[in-house]
């Protein structure tokens, strides 16, 4: 195990100072526990396991007490995955390929006397004007302080045996998308005890959905008119407003 790391393809990895946590790597794809733990993820995710396969391997981390780490997405937008694969960035541990999904496998927990350590998704059922940019100061906290309070949007208790399944990118005719505001999450501080948990991503390739920023001006331009009309029509405005997808969760005994 080692200190966890954190950063981008393009900017570079260093130890992590929003996270307080040790984590190493389970490479053996030939390994029959790896191998059956790939194939059922690929029978959740719906994918073939060879996709699973070459997904990256198998993240475990440890977090003793004290221990968190922020809210973050575990995947990037689409536009800074390309770059990275276009400068040749990306190995194993970093991909310049989508985390499409995450399956988090819970390996200790509150089962052993852990408190704390929950998972939690705090823009999960928030006011629209909080986003993954300003959530921290809306709210007034540092990350510490988020993770001693960890009470916002959905909190999911961990315990051993559990698993959670979420998707962290919009998926749209056959291209991965945005980054899925509700897959922003964090795990809070572990008061006692400690807490082990594992990642299994699903990863994919291009083709993805890039929209440049005058896409996206464009794209609010043509929001703001469809209410405006929607407002001179009865009011309709809720038809006219695309709302943003919660965060999927599955509660999974493995």
């Amino acid at each position: 195990m080692q200190e966890a790391e954190t950063g981008t393809e393009v900017q570079g990895y260093q130890l992590s100072t929003v996270r307080r946590s040790r984590t190493s790597w389970l490479h053996n794809m030939s390994h029959p526990l790896i191998r059956r733990l790939n194939a059922r993820a690929a029978k959740l995710f719906g994918v073939d396991a060879s996709q699973v396969e070459g997904s990256g391997g198998i993240q475990v981390a440890q977090y003793d007490r004290g221990g968190f780490y922020r809210p973050h997405f575990d995947s990037s937008p689409p536009l800074q995955l390309l770059e990275a694969a276009t400068k040749g960035h990306g190995h194993g541990h970093f991909p310049s390929r989508a985390r499409v999904a995450t399956l988090l496998y819970v390996l200790r927990g509150t089962e052993s006397g852990m408190a704390g350590g929950s998972l939690n998704f705090p823009l999960h059922g928030a006011a629209s004007n909080l986003t993954h940019r300003n959530f921290l100061e809306a709210q007034g906290l540092t990350p510490e302080g988020w993770a001693r309070e960890c009470n916002h949007g959905l909190v999911v208790p961990v315990k051993r045996g559990d698993g959670v399944l979420w998707y962290n990118h919009v998926y749209r005719a056959g291209k991965v998308g945005a980054l899925d505001e509700g897959s922003f999450h964090g795990g809070c501080l572990v008061r006692r005890g400690e807490k082990w948990i594992a990642n299994h991503w699903l990863e994919m390739s291009p083709p993805y959905e890039v929209r440049s920023l005058d896409d996206e001006i464009a794209a609010a331009m043509a929001l703001l008119q469809s209410m405006k009309e929607s407002l001179l029509d009865d009011g309709e405005v809720e038809d006219a407003v695309e709302v943003s997808r919660v965060v999927r969760l599955s509660l999974i005994h493995i």
